[in-house]
């Protein structure tokens, strides 16, 4: 990991784990608790996004295993962040992992759902409702579309600035909403199941017959199936919360089935190569490549599918 920190670190080796526990592969396992260092190094950069590296990269080594020392560094991290709230009583992006200058007075939907998932596993449930709360309040529309930050005035900590975009115009930051709000309702309370049932909904009016698209950076449409396979997770853990069970999973399945079946998963000699995360590959260049986040969230999307784990689990 690099001196300002990245948050893929804890993609890869949440991946890795999932993977041994999958195929019950104890060397796979090991391997991924010794990168648990590479996850304490960057402990203290300055970025909410930490908690995407904690709750994903030890997450499931913690609900799945019950891992004493996944255990004690996402109590170590939920400390970390736990002292990093912002003067409008929220976690601000930060500066680093991509932040930029103004990190410490943004409000972003990315790592919501990570934010609840470790707060609440480290008994700091007050923490999770608060930055919920605030959230909800300016990410979230009625209609169930989302922002995918939002950004307050630096001499005013008491007033927004001016959104720049519309709701809803980035798939992917709609996709990380659907989960934020799935993890709301299954964590925190079910009086959240309203939010993460009208963002599923909303979504899937909108992309049910086709991956969602996304321009690049020459205004070409190109699809984000790793858009996709985010609100896979989100409508399976709303499946196990509400009485259209059946629809949500059948919806879920669905959509994953159109991610498997696309060019965008293949398979060659070294295995599964997934390729379907729009992302900048290049200055000021985006297009579709693979990402320790994609392989995550279909790895963790394939083993709700087959029941290895449940949805709600991480």
């Amino acid at each position: 990991m690099s001196k300002s920190g990245s948050w893929l670190a804890g993609f890869w080796t949440g991946s890795c784990w999932l993977a041994g526990y999958a195929s019950d592969n104890s060397k796979l396992i090991h391997s991924s608790q010794e990168r648990w260092q590479q996850l304490e190094a960057g402990m203290q950069v300055p970025s909410v996004l930490r908690a995407m590296n904690a709750w994903y990269g030890l997450g499931p080594a913690i609900t799945l295993a019950g891992d004493y020392q996944a255990i004690s560094l996402a109590f170590q991290y939920s400390e970390v962040l736990a002292n990093s709230v912002a003067p409008w009583g929220g976690l601000a992006v930060g500066t680093a992992m991509g932040g930029g200058d103004a990190g410490d007075y943004r409000i972003n939907i990315d790592p919501l759902a990570a934010i609840i998932g470790l707060f609440e596993q480290c008994d700091k449930s007050v923490l999770a409702q608060q930055h919920l709360d605030l959230s909800v309040a300016h990410l979230f529309t009625r209609e169930g579309d989302v922002y995918t930050h939002r950004d307050w005035l630096k001499h005013d900590t008491e007033k927004l600035c001016h959104v720049e975009s519309e709701p809803n115009f980035w798939p992917r930051g709609q996709s990380w909403g659907l989960l934020g709000a799935s993890v709301a309702a299954s964590r925190i309370s079910s009086c959240h199941l309203s939010l993460a049932e009208r963002c599923c909904e909303r979504w899937w009016q909108k992309y049910q017959d086709n991956l969602p698209l996304v321009k690049n950076s020459k205004d070409i449409q190109m699809s984000d199936p790793s858009a996709a396979v985010i609100a896979v997770i989100a409508m399976f853990k709303l499946a196990d919360l509400q009485l259209n069970k059946v629809l949500w999973q059948q919806r879920a399945h669905a959509i994953l089935t159109r991610v498997i079946r696309s060019s965008y998963l293949s398979h060659d000699t070294h295995g599964l190569r997934f390729t379907g995360c729009h992302y900048q590959i290049k200055l000021n260049q985006y297009g579709m490549t693979e990402m320790a986040y994609g392989y995550f969230f279909l790895l963790q999307a394939l083993l709700i599918a087959t029941n290895k784990i449940s949805a709600i689990d991480f």
